[in-house]
């Protein structure tokens, strides 16, 4: 322990010399006067000096960086978002297709009973299997729903 407080006060007395030399009247005195000292001496302080300015510097351009770190997580949430939506809009045709055709389906089948009921069923689905058609060509031709925002 006793060598440890030594090593801490031969340091920071070799940064007081150089800063305030002449102030204090120990340092007149070994081995605060040997040529051994002083180099030590003048190497720890230009070793702080450039320590001290590199954490300057990279105070500096500390707000610099947390913008561009939140630059890049926006960025890379909007493509993200752009993958799902294109995901989203090819499974939203998929279903479009599959009940298209399971309606096409349906109203294919020959039916047994051929009433006013089994007519207005068939007419229905027309109708259904016509809007939905179209409705299909429409999200195909609209670039705004076909393609991510």
């Amino acid at each position: 322990m006793l060598a440890y407080f030594r090593r801490v006060l031969l340091q920071d007395a070799a940064v007081l010399a150089t800063k305030h030399g002449s102030k204090f009247l120990l340092l007149n005195c070994r081995p605060f006067n040997t040529p051994e000292f002083r180099e030590c001496a003048e190497a720890s302080t230009t070793m702080i000096a450039r320590v001290e300015s590199e954490v300057r510097e990279s105070l500096q351009s500390l707000p610099a960086v947390p913008a561009k770190s939140m630059t890049g997580v926006v960025e890379s949430m909007r493509i993200e978002n752009g993958n799902s939506h294109r995901v989203l809009l090819q499974q939203n045709q998929d279903m479009r297709r599959d009940v298209f055709q399971a309606i096409s389906y349906v109203v294919s089948q020959p039916g047994v009973s051929r009433g006013k009921k089994r007519k207005f069923c068939e007419t229905e689905l027309a109708k259904l299997i016509s809007a939905a058609s179209r409705q299909m060509l429409v999200n195909q031709n609209d670039p705004i729903r076909s393609t991510p925002a």
